[in-house]
C-alpha cells in the first residue's frame, strides 16, 4: 500500500462553508438554533435596530442556508451592515468571501475585490481582531495578494498569539522550524506548536508530530526507536495522537519492521473512535483505497469517516468529501458539489485542494475550461510539495510540447502518484519526440509505480516481459509473477493476461481467471469463457451459458463474439438454426468491421436473396474489403442477381487486385487474355496470371503452365515454363497439373526426358 501523507491543515476562518463556523466562534450561535420562527423574528428585529450580533446570527443564517434558502446577497448584506457598525468579525467575514470568490473575474474586478478584503483585513487588525492578524500575517507571509513582509507579518502573529490564537501559533511554530525567510530555531518552534496543541489545535499536533518523525528519520538508528517508543508510551496511555501518529508509521514501515498493517489500522480507528479528526480522515483513506480490504474499497464507509472530519471543519474532510462527490463514491456525481467543497478544504487551510480544483478547470469539469487558472492552482499546490499538483503539471507540459519539464515534474510526482511513474515509463518506453526511447528509465518508473501498487504498472511490466522488446528478453515467468501480483490487488486486465497464459496447459484454471476478470467487466474475458461454454473446454459444456456470456460481450461491442453467435445461429451445430437472429449478430460486427458484410453477404446468397447480397458485397467492396470485391466481380461476370457487366467484373477485380489478392489478378489476367472486357492484351493478362502464381494461387499456376505449352499470338510456347509451373501447382496436389505433368513425362518432350513410371505416377495419384 502506499504510504499516507500527513496532512498538514490550518484552521481559517472565513466566509463560505467555514462562515458558519466562524460566526458561531463570534456570535455563540449555531445554525442548528434557527429553527423557530419566533427566533428568527426576533433576530431579525434585533438586527434592522442595529444589532450586530443579530446581524452576524442573519449573515450565517443566509449563507449556510440552514432552514431557509441559501442567499450570498442576504448574507453579504447583513455583513455589510455589521461592517458599517465598526464590527471587527463582519470585518474578517467579509473579507474572506471578497479573497475567496474572485476566481471567475475579470483583472480588473478581481484586483479591485483583492483590495477590497485586504482593506477589510487591515480595518479589523487595527481593531487588534486576533483571526484578522493571523490571515493578515499568513498573507504577508506568502507575498501573494499584498507586499512579502516577514516582521510585519511574525509581529502580527505574535501579537495574535497574545490573545490566544491557537493558529498563529501554529504558524509560528512552522515559520521557526522549516526557517524559511528567518532564522531556524527548533526550540522557539517548538515552544509555539506545544501552545497551538494545548488549545486543542490538531494540526499543530500533526505538524510536532511529523517533524519529530522526519528529524528521528534522518537520524536513523536509536532516534527512530527513540520516536517508535515515545509513540508506543503515548498508545498505552490510549492517547489519540500518539494512536494515530503510531498506526502511520506502521503502515509506512510495516515490512521492514516486521508488522501487520491491521495492527495500524486498528491503532488508527481507535483514534478515531477517541474524536481526532485527523484519524476521520485516514480511516476514510483507507476504506476508499481499499487498504483495509485490499481490492474491495468501501465508499460508504470512506464518506460517513468524511464527513465526520467535514463537520468540524477540518480540511482534509472537505477535501476527502469532495473526492467522493467528483467521483461518484457512495454518492451521486456532482462536480458543483466536488467544487463547493474542495474551496471549503481551502478556505480551512487544507492546501492541496488546489490540485484538485485545478484538475477539475484544467478538463472542464463542472465548470468552464481554464487552463491559466488551473495552472495557478497546480503551483499552489506545489508550494506545500503536493505531489498530485506536480503530476497534472508535468501531464501539462507533456501536452503541450515542454519535454524536459514534464519530465522534471512526472518524476517528483512518481514518488508518491502511480499514475506519473506510469505516465513517464511509458513515455521512456516508446520514446518520444525529444526524449530518447530507454527501456531501462522505462523499466525503472514502471517498477516505482507497481510499487505504489499500480494495477496498470503491474500489468504493462508482465506484458513486457512476456513479449520482449527494445532489449528486454523475454522471460514468461517474471510476467506470470507480475500478473499473479496483479491478480491479488485484483487487476481486472491481470486475472484475463493469467487466463491467456494458462489457457493451453490448464484451461480449468485459465476458466478461473477468466471468470474473475468476466466479473470486473473485461469483455475479451467474457468472449473467452463464453467460447469454453460452448465448446466444454476447462468446463463443463453449457452452451446456453456460453450464449449468454458471448451476448453480454456482443452487446458491449464485442466483436468476435458478434461474428461467433452469428456463426452459431448460422451452421446451426450447438443451437438451432436461426438465420434473422445470425444476420443480425453479424450487421453489428459490420458496423464495427465492414469485412463481415462479406459473410451476410455469402448467407444471402445461399438463401437465395441475389439483391441484398449484392448490397452487402457492396459494403464490403466500399470498404477495401478483397473477397467481397471478388464476390461482386464474380457476380456481374456471371450475371448472377444483376446485370451481366464485363467492365463492372473488371473494376472490382482490379480493385481487390491492387491488394494483391491472387485470385483476383489470376481473374483479371484470364479476362485480358481474352479480350473479355477490352481488346486482348496478352502481355497484360501474362503479367497478372504470372503475379498471382508467384504468390501461390495454385489455378495460375496451373494455367501458366497451359498458356507456355500451347502458346499464342505473342507468347511462344516453352516446355520449360510448363513444367516448372505445373510441378509448383502439383506440390499443391492440383490434380489437373499433376495429369498434365504426368503426360509430360509419359511422352517425353524436348528436354523433359521420358519416365512412364514417373509419369503413371502422378496421373494415377
Amino acid at each position: 500500500m502506499s504510504s499516507l501523507v500527513l496532512r498538514r491543515v490550518v484552521r481559517r476562518f472565513v466566509f463560505s462553508r467555514t462562515a458558519a463556523t466562524s460566526a458561531r466562534y463570534y456570535c455563540d450561535h449555531t445554525a442548528k438554533e434557527v429553527q423557530r420562527d419566533q427566533e428568527f423574528r426576533e433576530k431579525l428585529d434585533a438586527a434592522n435596530d442595529g444589532n450586530v450580533q443579530a446581524q452576524l446570527y442573519l449573515a450565517n443564517y443566509y449563507s449556510t442556508g440552514v432552514n431557509t434558502r441559501k442567499d450570498i446577497n442576504k448574507a453579504v448584506d447583513w455583513l455589510q451592515k455589521a461592517v458599517n457598525a465598526g464590527s471587527s468579525v463582519a470585518k474578517v467575514v467579509l473579507a474572506s468571501t471578497w479573497l475567496n470568490t474572485t476566481e471567475h473575474l475579470d483583472e480588473d474586478s478581481k484586483n479591485k475585490r483583492i483590495k477590497e478584503g485586504i482593506n477589510l483585513l487591515n480595518s479589523a487588525a487595527e481593531q487588534e481582531d486576533a483571526v484578522a492578524l493571523q490571515k493578515l500575517a499568513v498573507h504577508h507571509l506568502q507575498g501573494s495578494l499584498v507586499p512579502k513582509d516577514i516582521d510585519r507579518a511574525i509581529e502580527m502573529l505574535q501579537k495574535a498569539c497574545k490573545v490566544g490564537n491557537s493558529t498563529a501559533e501554529y504558524e509560528l511554530g512552522k515559520l521557526y522550524i522549516n526557517g524559511v525567510d528567518v532564522d531556524q530555531n527548533v526550540e522557539l518552534g517548538l515552544k509555539h506548536l506545544q501552545n497551538a496543541m494545548k488549545a486543542g489545535d490538531s494540526s499543530a499536533s500533526e505538524f510536532f508530530y511529523d517533524f519529530l518523525y522526519q528529524r528521528a528519520l534522518k537520524a536513523g538508528g536509536n532516534e527512530l526507536q527513540n520516536y517508535v517508543n515515545y509513540l508506543s508510551r503515548g498508545a498505552q496511555s490510549n492517547d489519540p495522537l500518539s494512536l494515530h501518529f503510531l498506526g502511520l508509521f506502521i503502515l509506512q514501515h510495516h515490512e521492514s519492521i516486521g508488522k501487520d498493517v491491521k495492527e495500524a489500522i486498528k491503532l488508527i480507528s481507535k483514534a478515531s473512535d477517541k474524536g481526532f479528526v485527523p484519524s476521520h480522515c485516514a480511516m476514510g483513506d483507507l476504506h476508499r483505497t481499499g487498504a483495509i480490504s485490499p481490492g474491495n474499497p468501501d465508499f460508504k464507509a470512506a464518506y460517513n469517516y468524511y464527513k465526520m472530519a467535514a463537520d468540524q471543519e477540518y480540511g482534509a474532510g472537505f477535501h476527502g468529501l469532495g473526492l467522493c462527490y467528483l467521483e461518484g463514491l457512495a454518492v451521486q456525481k456532482d462536480y458543483g458539489k466536488a467544487e463547493e467543497l474542495f474551496r471549503s478544504a481551502l478556505a480551512s487551510g487544507y492546501v492541496p485542494a488546489h490540485s484538485k480544483l485545478g484538475a477539475m478547470q484544467y478538463n472542464g469539469f463542472g465548470m468552464k475550461k481554464n487552463v491559466h487558472a488551473a495552472l495557478n492552482h497546480f503551483q499552489a499546490a506545489i508550494k506545500v510539495g503536493d505531489k498530485e499538483a506536480m503530476y497534472h503539471l508535468g501531464l501539462h507540459f507533456g501536452n503541450t510540447g515542454n519535454i524536459e519539464q514534464a519530465v522534471k515534474f512526472l518524476d517528483e510526482a512518481s514518488l508518491a502518484i502511480p499514475d506519473a511513474g506510469y505516465n513517464l515509463g511509458m513515455m521512456y518506453l516508446s520514446g518520444i519526440d525529444k526524449l530518447d526511447q530507454d527501456s531501462q528509465k522505462a523499466l525503472q518508473y514502471l517498477e516505482r509505480s507497481a510499487g505504489l501498487s499500480s494495477g496498470a504498472a503491474i500489468c504493462k511490466l508482465g506484458l513486457i516481459y512476456f513479449e520482449g522488446a527494445n532489449g528486454i528478453q523475454k522471460d514468461h515467468e517474471k510476467a506470470k509473477s507480475y500478473w499473479k501480483h496483479g491478480c491479488q490487488l485484483n487487476n481486472s486486465q491481470c486475472f484475463h493476461n493469467m487466463g491467456m497464459l494458462t489457457l493451453q496447459s490448464d484451461a480449468a484454471k485459465a476458466a478461473e481467471y477468466f471468470q474473475q476478470a468476466a466479473d470486473r467487466n473485461v469483455i475479451e474475458s467474457q468472449e473467452k469463457l463464453g467460447m469454453m461454454y460452448l465448446h466444454g473446454n476447462g468446463v463443463e459444456q453449457d452452451v446456453q451459458k456460453g450464449t449468454d456470456l458471448l451476448h453480454g460481450a456482443a452487446e458491449a461491442g464485442n466483436l468476435f463474439s458478434q461474428v461467433q453467435l452469428g456463426l452459431c445461429y448460422s451452421d446451426g451445430k450447438l443451437v438451432p438454426v436461426d438465420l434473422d437472429l445470425a444476420i443480425a449478430y453479424f450487421k453489428k460486427a459490420a458496423e464495427i468491421d465492414p469485412s463481415v458484410n462479406h459473410v451476410i453477404g455469402t448467407l444471402y446468397r445461399k438463401n437465395g436473396n441475389q439483391q441484398l447480397a449484392i448490397e452487402h458485397f457492396k459494403k464490403g467492396g466500399d470498404a477495401g474489403h478483397d473477397y467481397s470485391q471478388i464476390e461482386l466481380a464474380y457476380m456481374h461476370y456471371c450475371g448472377n442477381g444483376v446485370e451481366k457487366n464485363l467492365d463492372t467484373a473488371a473494376f472490382w477485380y482490379q480493385k481487390a487486385a491492387e491488394q494483391k489478392n491472387s485470385l483476383a489478378m489470376h481473374n483479371l489476367g484470364m479476362m485480358f487474355m481474352e479480350g473479355e472486357h477490352q481488346p486482348k492484351d496478352e502481355a497484360k493478362g501474362l503479367e497478372f496470371i504470372t503475379e498471382s502464381a508467384e504468390l501461390g494461387n495454385v489455378t495460375a499456376q496451373t494455367n501458366l503452365g497451359i498458356i507456355y505449352w500451347n502458346g499464342s499470338e505473342t507468347i511462344s510456347p516453352d516446355v520449360e515454363q510448363a513444367k516448372l509451373w505445373w510441378e509448383k501447382a502439383s506440390e499443391q496436389q492440383n490434380s489437373e497439373a499433376m495429369y498434365n505433368l504426368g503426360e509430360l513425362y509419359m511422352a517425353g518432350y524436348d528436354s523433359v526426358k521420358q519416365d512412364r513410371a514417373k509419369g503413371l505416377d502422378l496421373i494415377s495419384t
